[in-house]
């Protein structure tokens, strides 16, 4: 029976609960124990804790954790720990969520499982890069993709999707550690918010375990609707302790080498104390323990301590005992922002060290290196330059949750005299000061008798008392019964190691062999990294170069080889004990009835479908699709009704499902593909192909396309189009369908249904102030998620916009707003479109009523679905649809960024920066509140400050290659030298995270030329426009990269005219485009992926280009509409100032907030004068509100952009 106590107390109105754990031991084994956990008032939880798990939407909502459940198997000094998780989401529109989670140091990730239906969907082990992209390819599908990578040291990072509208998601989770000697078993609770049930059984294996196989100890916690204070602890003295743990051929071994210690005083130190953003709810707490530290020392040592982050601040100077609450007041009211510069900080340490003869660097950090050099191998040659400077030892200080010791060791050994120690600093100020002031050992060399291999081959920065775990691979032939002999520094140890079953045994020894090549390679870096990778993906144990991905449908188990009807070995508890369940790779069989067949195309019949290449060109399709049958030609006279299902001959002309690319094109009887929305990435799309004679065809495919109306009389059998390969590299020729008509035939006079728009037409010149339809809000009352109905409206918008063009002939007054009431019937099809408060006459109304009935919703399931979807009707005129009396404005801001922005707008700069600061200070690691602290600070011109909380962006999600590339956007905004710098940094480490982006490359190679390094800016274009990307996921990207290639080789043959012909030869020979004459560029890319941002430009004369009318008749013209995240798109105009048709308005419109939330980016500027000269402006924006706008200003002759020459002068 288990025994519960709930302690209550009350003083005043403040509640505190203490829920208490129990153990329940054997019969023979000592009196209970009981382990409490603290509680507290649920109104105001933890202030300042770091939460251990959370999940979060990109936008910042954060989703409800309503219940815990953990089970945990010690067998010392090894344990597991398994936890089920499960989150609500309180919003009412499907969202990609961030799961992180804080694991224990030296913990290793096995299990990331993800619940889809009724079944359990279990992460695989793949490669990191293919796992990225295999994770984007199934957000844009839609399907249900979850990856989880190691973020920043000791967090681990997953991306999670869909998390429903007002529904839940559950997770598991298992890690495995090592529990040092006489140390508690820890799982972390503290930080928690209110859980709406908690349960933890922590089963604890004793000396006995072998004999009987069964737990010596349980401690249990159950208990709802609370908030934990404290952690839940198994203290040291009921973990009964073992010398290690056998299995076969695998042993691990605790061993404690030393047992005296020899003095090694702090007479002088540099100490660098980490202020970057990553000690944002710990920074007060990091200045006492400072504090505290210093006072232990020497009174008479000498100091000389300096903030670090992505500057080097000093603070102090003077002897130790003179340290005190000015200096902690100075590193508190200077806070947590910025990025870690580790390379900087210590090249400032040798410069200091050298003035003040310092012999001791003492870093107090979490060891998150994310600017400059990271690579803790490669930054030990910067370490080197301490030892010029009179630097004999360096020591850490590791502090808070989130850390990277391993990172931190590597730094602080190998390199000086002597060797320092990583401590922690939960050990307190005595026991810090004590250890900094004692000698370590170096090279102490430890061999296993008759070991395959064995882990540390050599100990560094040994103190006394330091724990050492041995991990080795015995002769099989040795099996379990031969003593294991361990020599350490000429020292004996024969330990009598506990056999337990293989599973957790096994799973340490390959986290071990992968840290031992990490922090000890012996191969080339390519070499050791695809040792790694092996490792990894055979024995599921998640390392710096693997990720865990939620895989779904047979073909993505076989794009990453792996047999998806093989049993997945999973690492559980199970009655207490460490076991291996065997489960299903795939969904459960109902699920699996739901997937998309993959079928066999008929011999010699090209099959369609959509394809990836990789990094190393290799190609990856999602499921083909066959070719459509040969529509049969039907009878001139012949009609259907709108609402009725489609015939063959109508499929057959919705070129939005026919997976060709930009501007390729499929000819169909009577069909007028008007319009597709690609979901990029592989995804799927939606459109309608739009008849002469009233047929309206549904149809599903996997991207845009557009086509055109021909008489049905004329048609031909429909032609099935060759599928796109993908992008090629610059040089090669894709492979496209025929050539359309030159001349599309005429409409007969009163047929709505007929649209007079050959696609080889030149737009007219009064074109572009023929109207616009914008969708305005959507209500949904059941059945049907928002984001599914925006992406097909989106795909319908240029259909009802023909509607409306061709009413404005006729009516040019026509104007206002109209409301269509949908119910979609559970295949998807439309059953009711009904039009309410239209304007118009009814030939109007009837087309909008076609073209609504003819859309195709992905089937809602077992009943109909309900919605309705406004529009905004704006006449011709020029102008901004914006600005518009017709349209409602929407602003692009909400919540705290809008009142900051807000106080920005009215002059009240005093304000913002009151808001802002508390905004940081309530939520130190939101995106928006760091961009609202940046923008306050740029209008208060301390571009210092600005830049410390962009770079703090780079600094918390390090991991992501998209809030690099938008820290990197606001940086380099700033127009400041140190800006620029870190800006280029984290471009750079952009481009190597996800070289498949391709705003990364062109972001990092237009800021080198801004630094003046054409060569290298050059060769990073190149990199980026010679490469290949996924197709259908950045329409018109080729086009871009070359032209910007061109734009960069100008610029450098007019800095070194002498290398002209040399660069010319370099230029052809990468496929770039010539870049002689004048040009002005506007370049939209977005960081906000599966979002559609619209592109707007307003010319002086009216004109108006998006993605429904590209050109302008002034000159000009939009490459693409990429309508699922990242861009770029770009507008270019072409020839000298005086015939452009100034001033240029320019606008995003943030059509659609997909999963990710906000939607944030850049509008960059490029002028070319023709002969070399570039310069530049850079535009970042948010945009928060969907179909809201954001004015990212005008273009005019008297604009001043800056010379790219001028900014490295």
């Amino acid at each position: 029976m288990h025994e519960k106590t709930l302690l209550y107390s009350a003083l005043g109105f403040t509640v505190i609960a203490a829920a208490i754990g129990v153990y329940k031991a054997k019969s023979d084994s000592p009196p209970t124990v009981i382990a409490p956990v603290s509680l507290i008032d649920t109104s105001k939880g933890v202030l300042g804790a770091e939460v251990p798990v959370r999940l979060t939407a990109s936008d910042g909502t954060g989703l409800k954790l309503v219940a815990l459940r953990a089970e945990a198997a010690v067998e010392d000094p090894l344990a597991l720990t398994e936890l089920h998780l499960t989150f609500e989401n309180p919003e009412d529109r499907v969202l990609e969520g961030t799961f992180r989670i804080t694991l224990p140091q030296g913990a290793s990730l096995s299990r990331f499982a993800m619940k889809v239906g009724n079944a359990w969907q279990e992460g695989e082990v793949v490669e990191k890069q293919a796992a990225r992209r295999a994770y984007e390819d199934f957000l844009h599908r839609k399907q249900d993709p979850a990856l989880m990578e190691q973020g920043a040291g000791n967090e681990f990072s997953a991306r999670v999707f869909p998390i429903p509208a007002r529904g839940t998601k559950e997770i598991i989770v298992t890690y495995a550690e090592a529990v040092e000697l006489g140390a508690p078993y820890v799982l972390p609770l503290r930080g928690l918010p209110q859980l709406g049930a908690l349960d933890v059984n922590v089963h604890v294996a004793g000396s006995k375990a072998a004999e009987g196989g069964k737990t010596d100890g349980v401690f249990e916690l159950h208990q709802q609707r609370f908030t934990p204070a404290g952690d839940f602890v198994v203290e040291g003295k009921h973990v009964p302790r073992s010398p290690g743990l056998r299995s076969g051929e695998l042993a691990i071994a605790r061993v404690v080498p030393f047992a005296s210690s020899r003095p090694e005083p702090v007479g002088s130190a540099v100490v660098l104390v980490d202020t970057s953003a990553s000690r944002g709810l710990g920074i007060a707490e990091q200045a006492k323990a400072l504090q505290a530290i210093l006072a232990k020392l020497p009174g008479s040592t000498s100091l000389t301590v300096a903030c670090f982050d992505q500057e080097v601040v000093p603070i102090y100077e003077g002897r130790a005992s003179g340290f005190g609450q000015k200096e902690v007041s100075a590193i508190v009211s200077r806070g947590a922002l910025g990025a870690s510069d580790f390379e900087q900080a210590i090249a400032w340490a040798a410069e200091a060290s050298k003035k003040v003869k310092a012999t001791r660097v003492i870093m107090v950090t979490d060891g998150v290196a994310t600017a400059g050099e990271t690579d803790g191998q490669k930054l030990k040659m910067k370490v080197e330059e301490l030892r010029s400077s009179g630097v004999a030892r360096m020591d850490a200080i590791a502090i808070g949750g989130i850390r990277d010791d391993g990172f931190l060791r590597t730094v602080v050994r190998g390199v000086l005299d002597r060797d320092g120690v990583v401590l922690d600093a939960k050990l307190g100020a005595d026991a810090l000061a004590r250890r900094l002031g004692e000698a370590t050992s170096s090279g102490v060399a430890v061999k296993v008798e008759g070991a395959r291999w064995s882990w540390p081959e050599k100990l560094d920065g040994l103190q006394a008392g330091d724990e050492v775990l041995v991990y080795a691979e015995l002769p099989s032939e040795a099996g379990g019964a031969t003593p294991v002999r361990i020599d350490i520094g000429g020292q004996q140890f024969t330990p009598d190691l506990r056999t337990i079953e293989r599973p957790l045994v096994e799973r340490a020894w390959a986290q071990a062999k992968i840290q031992s090549l990490v922090e000890a390679p012996k191969e080339s870096p390519a070499a050791t990294k695809q040792q790694i990778i092996a490792l990894s993906t055979r024995h599921r144990v998640l390392s710096p170069h693997t990720a865990l991905l939620v895989l779904e449908t047979d073909w993505d188990y076989r794009r990453f080889n792996i047999d998806r009807t093989a049993k997945v070995d999973i690492l559980a508890v199970q009655d207490g004990r460490v076991a291996v369940v065997q489960g299903a790779r795939g969904w459960e069989e109902e699920r699996n009835k739901e997937l998309r067949p993959v079928p066999t195309p008929p011999k010699g019949q090209a099959a369609r479908s959509t394809r990836a290449r990789n990094e190393e060109g290799e190609q990856s399709a999602a499921a083909p699709v066959p070719a459509a049958p040969p529509a049969p030609v039907a009878a001139a006279t012949a009609t259907v009704a709108v609402d009725d299902a489609p015939t063959p001959a109508a499929r057959a002309g919705d070129l939005s499902g026919g997976g060709v690319d930009n501007d390729a094109l499929a000819d169909a009887p009577g069909g007028l593909g008007l319009s597709g929305i690609g979901e990029g990435g592989g995804g799927q799309g939606e459109g309608i192909g739009l008849g002469r004679i009233g047929t309206i065809g549904r149809g599903a495919g996997n991207g845009p396309a557009d086509g055109y109306a021909q008489p049905l009389a004329s048609a031909a059998p429909a032609a099935t189009a060759a599928p796109e390969p993908a992008m090629e590299a610059p040089g090669a020729r894709a492979v496209r369908p025929a050539p359309r008509p030159s001349t599309p035939p005429r409409c007969p006079p009163g047929d709505p249904l007929c649209v007079e728009l050959g696609p080889d037409r030149a737009p007219r010149a009064d074109e572009s102030a023929a109207g616009a339809v914008r969708p305005g809000s959507l209500t949904i009352e059941n059945g049907i998620a928002a984001d599914e109905v925006q992406r097909v409206i989106r795909g319908a918008v240029p259909s009802f916009r023909t509607c409306y063009t061709t009413e404005l002939s006729r009516s040019p007054n026509t104007n206002g707003r109209l409301t269509i009431r949908f119910t979609v019937d559970p295949t998807g099809a439309v059953k009711v479109a009904e039009l309410s408060e239209a304007p118009g006459s009814d030939t109007f109304k009837g087309c909008l009523s076609a073209v609504a009935k003819a859309l195709r919703f992905t089937a809602p399931g077992s009943s109909d679905a309900r919605f309705a979807q406004t529009f905004d009707l704006v006449g011709g005129g020029g102008g901004s649809v914006a600005n518009s009396p017709n349209v409602p404005r929407a602003l692009p801001y909400e919540g705290r960024f809008k009142i900051v922005m807000e106080a920005l707008a009215r002059g009240d700069k005093d304000a913002a920066l009151t808001e802002a600061n508390q905004w940081h200070a309530d939520q130190p690691g939101d995106v928006l509140s760091l961009v609202a602290l940046g923008e306050v600070f740029e209008a208060k011109s301390d571009l210092k400050s600005a830049a410390r909380a962009y770079g703090s962006i780079l600094e918390l999600f390090s991991f992501r290659a998209d809030s690099r590339r938008f820290a990197g956007e606001r940086l380099e905004r700033l127009a400041d030298a140190r800006a620029l710098a870190l800006a280029v940094d984290t471009y750079g480490k952009a481009a190597e995270q996800r070289p498949d982006h391709p705003a990364s490359h062109r972001l990092y190679a237009f800021a080198l030329l801004k630094q003046g390094e054409h060569e290298k800016a050059f060769e990073a274009m190149k990199t980026g426009a010679t490469r290949t990307y996924p197709r259908g996921r950045f329409r018109g990207v080729d086009r871009i990269l070359k032209e910007d290639l061109g734009l960069i080789a100008a610029a450098w043959s007019h800095a070194q005219p002498s290398r002209a012909g040399e660069i010319g030869a370099k230029l052809r020979a990468a496929g770039g485009t010539e870049e002689k004459g004048p040009s002005l560029r506007f370049v939209l890319n977005w960081e906000t992926d599966a979002n559609d941002v619209d592109f707007h430009i307003y010319d002086g004369k009216g004109g108006h280009a998006y993605y429904a009318q590209q050109d302008l008749a002034s000159g000009g013209a939009l490459y693409a509409d990429v309508t699922n995240g990242y861009g770029p798109e770009c507008f270019t105009i072409r020839g000298p100032r005086e015939r452009r048709a100034y001033p240029y308005t320019l606008q995003a419109h943030y059509y659609s907030r997909g999963p990710m939330g906000y939607g944030m980016g850049k509008l960059q500027v490029v002028e070319h004068d023709g002969n070399g000269k570039i310069s530049f402006e850079e535009r970042p924006f948010v945009v928060m509100i969907d179909r809201g706008y954001v004015d990212m200003g005008t273009v005019d002759k008297s604009t001043k952009l800056s010379d790219a020459a001028a900014m490295n002068r």
